[in-house]
């Protein structure tokens, strides 16, 4: 999605200030935002407009709460992946192997060094210990438990519903979604209210969204050849058979696919639509 903005917009990086830290930590991203923003534009000047205007990338990994308050109106785009596919893709893409990876998993994880002495020769199982020993409540740390959170159902939480930055607002929904049904019912109204388009079909509903927004057809032709994006380090892009990792479902057993569900419970409920993937597993 980014490379396709990109082609789009030009899409300029807003340098980061020692305010944006700070604020986000606050809850105030506009007070990072504004003067961040006015420089880059300042920056920009003389440069050949784009047919759609330029586009400003504030924060590459940013949450819904973090978006500047006088742009939360706007609409908000997302995509939605099975999780399961996706631990194997997490897995797979090995940037959890890299050096600064390691100093945080010594620093956040107990007694790292003793579960995980071959770290970073791990096996998918080992990973998704590793993955989940840095969750947020206790409870979801050992991924053996289904009847804990799954460690993309807390990341879920925290980039689209309404807790902020702050741990502290984020635990209480995790602790409600721990306490609620299996189907983890309406949350609806605690989320940002995100337009939500699926990996599997990203070329098309990509599409079809920028068409929604005013995009020309002409513009987007080369959406409905686009191989899969994957970021190779630093700038760099490569470009791959999105279906490289089709064979995903080879990485469960029947047993850690049920836990991974039951995990994940938030995410099927709220996507019904990726439970029939899940379940031929």
């Amino acid at each position: 999605m980014t490379y396709a903005l990109d082609r789009l917009h030009d899409v300029t990086n807003v340098r980061t200030s020692r305010l944006r830290e700070p604020a986000l930590r606050a809850g105030l991203p506009s007070a990072a935002f504004h003067p961040e923003r006015l420089r880059a534009v300042r920056g920009e000047r003389g440069h050949a407009p784009r047919t759609y205007g330029r586009m400003y990338s504030w924060n590459d990994h940013g949450t819904c709460g973090e978006i500047p308050v006088g742009y939360r109106s706007r609409t908000i785009l997302g995509t939605i992946r099975n999780p399961l596919e996706t631990y194997v893709s997490l897995y797979l893409f090995e940037w959890w192997k890299r050096p600064e990876y390691h100093a945080r998993y010594e620093r956040t994880i107990p007694h790292f060094r003793a579960r995980f002495p071959s770290f970073p020769d791990l096996s998918f199982e080992q990973y998704l210990e590793l993955l989940h020993a840095e969750c947020v409540l206790p409870a979801d740390r050992y991924v053996d438990d289904d009847g804990a959170l799954g460690f993309l159902t807390e990341r879920f939480v925290r980039y689209y519903f309404r807790v902020g930055r702050a741990a502290r607002k984020l635990e209480p929904t995790l602790r409600t979604l721990h306490a609620s049904p299996k189907e983890s019912g309406d949350f609806s109204a605690e989320m940002f209210p995100v337009r939500f388009i699926h990996t599997a079909r990203l070329n098309d509903e990509l599409r079809t969204f920028l068409l929604e927004l005013g995009y020309d057809a002409r513009d987007l032709d080369f959406l409905q050849t686009l191989a899969h994006v994957r970021p190779v380090g630093g700038t760099r892009l490569g470009f791959t058979d999105r279906a490289a990792s089709a064979d995903w479902l080879r990485y469960y057993t029947p047993e850690r696919a049920a836990t991974m569900r039951s995990r994940d419970r938030l995410i099927f409920s709220l996507f019904p639509e990726l439970v029939p993937e899940a379940e031929a597993v």
